[in-house]
């Protein structure tokens, strides 16, 4: 195993390892809020923030060690780090996006189904009230109604 491989190994399985320390800090932040505040649950949030982060970097400094192996290693993770967060930042904020659009286009179906179920309802019975008029012109007939 080449030199450049070993500390790329060493960087990885130690950051994974940090993973430990990490969940505990998140079970432990898991704590709602007191007094007049929201009790917002936000466990996993930073345990699975950094093992996405974690699951980027590695790829990302993988590729960049096949790539560039006289770079040096850290140059390599540094800059890989880098990059994992601004892809994570990125991959959030387009999700949000994504979200967003997807409860607009939810609504917007919704409503047109709403407005669909109120023409389909609504415009028979005209066409059954004028029916029955024409059909039998007695009905609600003004000289029916006088005599």
């Amino acid at each position: 195993m080449p030199p450049v491989w070993r500390k790329h190994l060493i960087i990885c399985l130690s950051l994974g390892l940090l993973a430990i320390p990490i969940y505990f800090m998140d079970r432990a932040s898991a704590g709602g809020g007191g007094g007049n505040w929201i009790a917002l649950d936000f466990r996993g949030l930073i345990f699975w923030t950094y093992i996405t982060l974690l699951a980027i970097h590695i790829v990302l400094s993988s590729i960049g060690v096949v790539s560039f192996p006289k770079s040096g290693t850290l140059r390599i993770h540094f800059w890989s780090m880098v990059l994992s967060v601004i892809l994570l930042a990125a991959g959030f904020f387009f999700y949000g996006k994504l979200l967003r659009a997807r409860a607009i286009s939810s609504r917007q179906r919704t409503l047109m189904e709403k407005s669909r179920k109120r023409w389909c309802y609504f415009r028979p019975v005209i066409y059954e009230e004028r029916w029955e008029r024409e059909s039998n012109p007695q009905i609600d007939s003004p000289l029916t109604i006088l005599k």
